[in-house]
């Protein structure tokens, strides 16, 4: 369980570390809950009401190799599902649907885990899901939520509920300028990965073309 989790968080997620906890770490005092109405503001704006087409940088620290990799691509997010579509510099394609997960890797190999034949690949799509796709009540289901900020500069910050899932990530924390700007994810070993998102002009992904 801890290897695939670690597996699919890596492939997808998001300076030092110190830095990173210095700056943000007011934070951790602001449980959603002391600001609730400016909280269901925002995340009914940043909330997928229609598909998008958004584009990422991803900058993955390792702490124990002492190095960081980058990575760039698209990523489509629909109300059911996630396409993560990674271009440079290998190309290679996860979906993430409500039925499980696909991975196509840059041969054209194909990976794929049910969420109907497995508990944990279940859980993983329902995280996931819940973070892209801004769903408060699975976000409040598996997280303890915080929130900082005004509607044009805010962070909403998660630490996980779950033994299982805190083994592996110590919080995530999700910023935004309006929309969605940032997503960076602290794992307990002191790695972390940090995805920058923006606005892509790139058309036609789709879920159903994902990993064909």
């Amino acid at each position: 369980m801890k290897y695939f989790l670690n597996l699919i968080l890596v492939s997808f997620i998001l300076s030092s570390v110190a830095s990173a906890s210095e700056k943000n770490s007011q934070l951790w005092n602001k449980p959603s809950k002391l600001n609730n109405i400016k909280y269901n503001k925002i995340l009914k704006k940043i909330a997928i009401t229609k598909p998008v087409t958004k584009g990422f940088i991803q900058n993955k620290k390792l702490g124990a190799l002492n190095r960081t990799l980058k990575s760039s691509g698209v990523m489509y997010i629909a109300k059911k599902g996630v396409c993560w579509k990674t271009l440079n510099p290998v190309s290679n394609s996860l979906l993430l649907t409500d039925n499980g997960i696909v991975q196509k890797s840059a041969d054209g190999k194909k990976n794929i885990k049910s969420a109907d034949d497995d508990m944990r690949t279940g859980y993983i799509v329902k995280i996931m899901l819940a973070m892209f796709l801004a769903k408060k009540e699975m976000l409040e289901d598996e997280f303890k939520v915080f929130f900082d900020g005004s509607d044009e500069n805010w962070q909403i910050g998660l630490i996980p509920e779950r033994r299982v899932m805190r083994k592996v990530v110590k919080n995530i924390i999700i910023s935004g300028a309006g929309q969605v700007t940032n997503i960076t994810i602290l794992k307990t070993g002191g790695d972390f990965v940090s995805i920058d998102i923006s606005d892509s002009s790139l058309q036609g992904i789709s879920l159903d073309n994902c990993v064909q």
